[in-house]
């Protein structure tokens, strides 16, 4: 479980530290100011009720600089922040054991105050953590061992006070040390998820980054041969019929390098494009690509059949909405069946359980079923009629996760198909 988002905020504020070992110590940080602040509060508490007067003001004090050194982690002066805690808890903690004198283990705060020294001060700054450890040690010496005490305090209490004040500051240092290192594994824990994510991540980009070098080049490298085999063809003909035909056939395999090039740009977009969420209106966004295919080169005697409700709206990225529904709907165009009467394209979309869907249905050539566990996978083509590159429904299905969607598929070879993106939605 990540640190929850008010916590997050009250620690941090504003200010994202860069990177993810410096964001942890941040929180760290913050977390142990927070702590120091609860600890202080109890001890004034603890003194109120048994009467004790000396040590208030120094409580006072490390509230004071601990609210002071979360200002300063939520507004980026980590180093300040650090040191401003470090120097006066130090200094109260010293303060406190050097009047211990009836010995109710308030040296156990030595040992917090080291540990929080190598946690805040860290790998970078380990001679820092060293030097503080090494004036815990100094602090001890001369409180216990030379009883020098530079700050006098009125800490009398009796034989059965002083008893109490043993288990309490033991029991109080046992549970902030519990705190103190649950939180500091809770960071860690969410670190190594986090690394643990990005390794996969990038296991995932470097096969992707295989695969696409492979097909890319071969795909690229194929009408390229063939363009440069018609023009050798055209070159040894003089039979305008004979050189039309070759140029037809130039013009297709340049379209075809064309689209290639585009499903290419829109694969680099989606990849690194932040997502950009606004209210859509889904029926104009789809009647502006229907119109773009309708005319374009995926023309096809089909009928296109759009039954959405002008006013649904969804919440989306509009250049990443285009590119899924431009792919399901002109694939719906391109595969469809031409030998049935009526071969169509219907598109409906509708809102229900928190989630807006917009499905394409056709009843074209269909998907073979040992082809659709494997259409969303880049560069794999579903049919033997695919003139593809096989990266559309790929790229549309990787669009549809930056949205916190995905698309679902049904088809039946010979009966067609139904393509769904399913987005979440806004509850008014």
């Amino acid at each position: 479980m990540n640190v929850p988002i008010f916590v997050e905020s009250l620690l941090l504020g504003k200010v994202t530290p860069p990177g993810g070992y410096d964001r942890k110590i941040a929180l760290l940080r913050g977390g142990i100011c927070v702590l120091a602040i609860f600890v202080c509060v109890i001890y004034l508490l603890i003194d109120y009720w048994e009467g004790v007067v000396g040590g208030r003001y120094f409580y006072g004090m490390l509230i004071v600089a601990s609210v002071a050194a979360l200002w300063l982690n939520r507004n980026g002066f980590y180093r300040s922040a650090t040191w401003v805690f470090m120097m006066t808890a130090s200094l109260v903690v010293y303060v406190m054991i050097s009047n211990d004198v009836l010995r109710t283990g308030v040296y156990l705060y030595l040992i917090l105050l080291m540990l929080g020294a190598f946690a805040l001060f860290g790998y970078h700054n380990i001679k820092w953590a060293v030097v503080f450890s090494a004036l815990t040690l100094i602090q001890f010496v001369l409180a216990y061992v030379y009883d020098f005490c530079p700050i006098p305090l009125q800490m009398s209490m009796s034989a059965e006070a002083a008893e109490f004040s043993i288990i309490n500051n033991f029991m109080i240092a046992f549970v902030t040390c519990a705190v103190f290192f649950y939180f500091i594994l809770h960071l860690n824990h969410i670190t190594e998820r986090q690394l643990r994510d990005k390794n996969q991540l990038l296991q995932k980009t470097n096969e992707e980054l295989d695969r696409f070098v492979y097909s890319t080049s071969h795909d690229m490298r194929a009408p390229l041969s063939s363009v440069l085999g018609l023009i050798e063809i055209a070159k040894r003909t003089d039979d305008p019929t004979e050189m039309r035909q070759c140029l037809d056939m130039m013009k297709a395999r340049v379209n075809n390098l064309q689209d290639f090039i585009r499903e290419i740009r829109d694969y680099s977009r989606n990849e690194r494009q932040e997502v950009r969420s606004e209210e859509l209106f889904v029926a104009s966004l789809v009647k502006e690509i229907v119109n773009d295919l309708r005319f374009g080169n995926e023309a096809a005697p089909v009928s296109i059949e759009v039954e959405i409700d002008p006013a649904l709206t969804v919440l989306g990225d509009a250049a990443r909405m285009k590119m899924v529904l431009g792919n399901l709907i002109s694939n719906a165009i391109r595969y469809c069946d031409l030998s049935k009467e009526k071969p169509f394209v219907k598109i409906q979309a509708n809102q229900r359980e928190g989630v807006t869907a917009i499905a394409v249905e056709d009843n074209g050539i269909g998907i073979a079923h040992e082809h659709q566990d494997k259409i969303f996978n880049m560069f794999y083509r579903g049919t033997e009629k695919s003139e593809g590159s096989g990266l559309g429904l790929y790229i549309a299905q990787e669009a549809a996760h930056k949205m916190g969607g995905k698309i679902l598929a049904l088809s039946a070879p010979g009966v067609g198909s139904a393509f769904t993106l399913v987005l979440p939605f806004r509850q008014e």
